[in-house]
C-alpha cells in the first residue's frame, strides 16, 4: 500500500529516489503515529480519540480553519529561515553535453521551476541565449527562435539526430512557450548522468550571475 501511494504521487524515476521517498514517508508516519498515541495516552485531550490505529478529532469547522492558517504562517517562515541559512546550497554546478561541446555552468536551483517537456516528460532547465551560443551552431540556434524553418522539428549534428520541443510555461507576466533540446547528456556536480531538455531564453531574463535555473528534481 505505501509503495502504490509513493508511485501514485512521484511516478517511478529511479530505485533511489524511489526508496528514499518510502522511507520518508515510513518515517513521517511513525513519528506521527507515536506522538498522537504518547499524547492521548499522557493527557487524554477532549475531543481526541483513536480508534484502530485511526486518530480522530472532534472539532469544529472554525477552529480547523484557522489551525490550518496558523499552521501555514509556521510552515512559512520555518521554510524562509531554512531557505536564508542555505543559499550557499541553492546554486550547483552542472555539465551541459553536445556531443563536440561541453560547457560548465553554474545553475540555480529554482523550486518555481517545474516545467516538464510535454511529450517525454523530462525536467527542463532554462539557460540564457548567450550560453546555448557556446555549446549550440548559430544556425541551429537560429532555426530553433524562428521553430518553424526547421523540417519536421529535427536536425543532424554529428550523425546524431536532435529534436526541438516547444515547452509551454506560465508566469504572472503572462504565458508563451521556449525552444528547448535533449543534450547527450547532462552531468551534475556529484558526477550523475541526468536525462533533461535544455529550454533557451533571452539573455535579459536571467542575471549574469545565473547560468541558468534547474529543476530541483536532476539534483536529486
Amino acid at each position: 500500500m505505501a509503495a502504490s501511494i509513493i508511485f501514485c504521487i512521484f511516478g517511478f524515476k529511479s530505485i533511489r529516489f524511489f526508496i528514499k521517498t518510502s522511507l520518508c514517508f515510513f518515517f513521517v508516519n511513525f513519528v506521527f503515529s507515536g506522538v498522537m498515541l504518547a499524547l492521548w495516552l499522557t493527557f487524554k485531550p477532549p475531543g481526541m480519540e483513536i480508534s484502530n490505529g485511526v486518530v480522530y478529532f472532534n472539532i469544529s469547522p472554525l477552529v480547523l480553519v484557522f489551525s490550518t492558517i496558523i499552521s501555514y504562517f509556521i510552515i512559512e517562515i520555518i521554510n524562509r529561515i531554512l531557505s536564508t541559512n542555505n543559499t550557499r546550497d541553492s546554486f550547483c554546478t552542472i555539465k551541459i553535453d553536445f556531443g563536440e561541446k561541453t560547457e560548465k555552468l553554474k545553475a540555480k536551483i529554482d523550486t518555481g521551476n517545474l516545467l516538464r517537456e510535454p511529450f517525454s516528460n523530462l525536467p527542463v532547465i532554462i539557460i540564457r541565449k548567450s550560453i546555448a551560443l557556446k555549446i549550440v551552431p548559430k544556425n541551429i540556434l537560429d532555426s530553433m527562435n524562428t521553430y518553424s524553418n526547421l523540417k519536421d522539428n529535427t536536425y543532424t549534428l554529428n550523425n546524431t539526430l536532435y529534436t526541438i520541443r516547444m515547452v509551454p510555461f506560465s508566469t504572472v507576466l503572462g504565458e508563451g512557450a521556449l525552444p528547448a533540446f535533449k543534450p547527450k547528456k547532462i552531468i551534475t556536480s556529484s558526477e550523475i548522468f541526468k536525462e533533461a531538455y535544455v529550454a533557451i531564453c533571452p539573455d535579459n531574463t536571467l542575471s549574469e550571475e545565473i547560468g541558468a535555473l534547474i529543476n530541483p528534481e536532476i539534483i536529486n
